[in-house]
C-alpha cells in the first residue's frame, strides 16, 4: 500500500473510532462535510481518548501529581514523594480527586465536542469547509473543560462548528480569550444582546441598564465592563428588516448629518464573536420583537430630525424615502404617506406599525 495511502486509511480509522467514542454510531457515515472536519479535528487532538479510560485516566492523574505548580525544584518533588509513601490514605485521597477532576473535564469535552458535530451537520450547504487550526483545537479543549453549565457549554460547542466555516479555521485568539471570561449569567446577557442586535437594531443609550425586551435581562453595563460592548457616537447606522436611519440637521434637504446617534454596539472581539456563534436568526415571539422596536425606535427618536432609508429591492442604492420630525417640527401629517406604508412590502408588519405611530402623530412624511 502506498504511503499516502496508508495514511489515509490510519486518519479514516482513527475518525471512525473518534465517532464511536462521541456516541455517533453509523450516522457517522453520513456528517456533512463540515461536520467531518471537526470530528477529523478533534480525533487529532484527543486521540489518548481513544486509549482504556482507566489507563489514560490514572496516568494523567499520577503526571499531575508530579507536574503541580509549587514543585520548581528537586528538593519539593522529594517532599511529595515522602508525603505519599508516608501517608498512603493521603496518596489515595489525592490520586481520587485528581482522576474525578480529569473524569468530569473528559466528560465536559465529549459533551460539548458531540453537540457541536451535531450543530455542524444541520448547516446549510456553504463553501467547502476549511480544515480545523490544530491549535485552535487544544485551546479549544483547555477552554471548554472546566465548562460544565449547559447554557456556556453550547456557546462553545457552537464555536466549534462554526470554526470549519472561518478563515483559516478558527477564530482570533483575543476573541476566543474574551469566551473564557464568560460564566452563566454573562453568556446569557451576551445572548441576549445578540437577539437585540439581530432583531431591534443597537440599543439606545436611553435604553434601561437591565433592559429585558425578550425575559433576561442584558445587563448593559455587565458587558461594557468586559468588553463585550462599547458606546458610540455616529451619524447613521443600519436598523435590520427596516433601512438606514441618519440623524440631520433642521434643514434636512441639505443632508446635513450629525454624529450625535448614542448607541451601543459590539466590541471588535465580541462581533467576531458573534457573528461566529449566532448565525441565522433567533426563534423569538412576534410580539415581543414589536414591543422591543417600538421601546428602541422612541429612544432614537424622542427628538431631532431622522432620515429614514429603505432599500429597494432591484435598485443597487438607498433611498431616504421618510422623515421623521421631532414633537414640535411642524410637519403636515401625509395621508398619502400612511398609504405608502401599508403598502411597502420590504417592512415587515412591525416595523409597518412601528412607524405608523409617526404617520398618526404627524411626524413621519415623504422625505423627496
Amino acid at each position: 500500500m502506498a504511503e499516502h495511502e496508508l495514511e489515509k486509511s490510519e486518519k479514516s480509522f482513527i475518525t471512525l473510532n473518534f465517532s464511536d467514542v462521541l456516541g455517533l454510531g453509523k450516522a457517522a457515515e453520513k456528517l456533512t462535510p463540515t461536520a467531518n472536519k471537526i470530528v477529523t479535528g478533534l480525533a487529532k487532538c484527543l486521540s489518548p481518548a481513544l486509549d482504556a479510560a482507566k489507563i489514560y485516566l490514572e496516568s494523567r492523574a499520577i503526571g499531575a501529581a508530579y507536574r503541580h505548580e509549587t514543585m520548581k525544584n528537586l528538593e519539593q518533588i522529594s517532599k511529595v514523594e515522602f508525603l505519599l509513601s508516608s501517608d498512603p490514605v493521603l496518596a489515595e485521597a489525592m490520586k481520587a480527586r485528581l482522576v474525578s477532576t480529569e473524569m468530569r473535564r473528559q466528560s465536559n469535552i465529549h459533551n460539548a465536542s458531540r453537540q457541536a458535530v451535531k450543530i455542524a451537520n444541520n448547516f446549510p450547504d456553504g463553501p467547502k469547509p476549511q480544515e480545523l487550526d490544530e491549535d485552535f483545537v487544544q485551546e479549544w479543549v483547555e477552554g471548554v473543560k472546566d465548562i460544565s453549565n449547559e447554557d456556556v457549554q453550547n456557546i462553545w460547542s457552537r464555536l466549534l462548528a462554526a470554526a470549519p466555516t472561518m478563515p483559516n479555521g478558527r477564530i482570533s485568539r483575543p476573541a476566543l480569550e474574551l469566551l473564557k471570561q464568560m460564566d452563566q449569567p454573562t453568556a446569557l446577557c451576551f445572548k441576549e444582546f445578540a437577539k437585540i442586535w439581530s432583531s431591534v437594531g443597537f440599543p439606545s443609550i436611553k435604553a434601561p441598564p437591565n433592559w429585558a425586551p425578550f425575559g433576561v435581562p442584558v445587563r448593559l453595563k455587565l458587558l461594557m465592563e468586559i468588553g463585550v460592548i462599547e458606546r458610540q457616537l455616529f451619524s447613521s447606522f443600519t436598523i435590520p428588516h427596516l433601512g438606514v436611519i441618519t440623524q440631520i440637521d433642521e434643514r434636512p434637504r441639505k443632508f446635513q448629518m450629525l454624529n450625535t446617534l448614542d448607541i451601543y454596539v459590539w466590541g471588535q472581539r465580541a462581533m467576531e464573536l458573534g457573528g461566529a456563534i449566532f448565525k441565522g436568526s433567533f426563534d423569538i415571539d412576534e410580539e415581543a420583537v414589536h414591543r422591543a422596536r417600538v421601546e428602541n425606535f422612541s429612544w432614537l427618536v424622542d427628538e431631532g430630525y431622522w432620515s429614514l432609508g429603505i432599500k429597494r429591492q432591484g435598485t443597487s442604492g438607498e433611498f431616504f424615502d421618510y422623515m421623521i420630525s421631532p414633537n414640535n417640527g411642524g410637519v403636515e401629517h401625509s395621508v398619502e404617506q400612511v398609504f405608502r406604508l401599508e403598502k411597502d412590502n420590504l417592512l415587515d408588519s412591525s416595523w409597518r406599525q412601528v412607524l405608523r405611530k409617526y404617520a398618526d402623530d404627524g411626524r413621519l412624511t415623504v422625505f423627496v
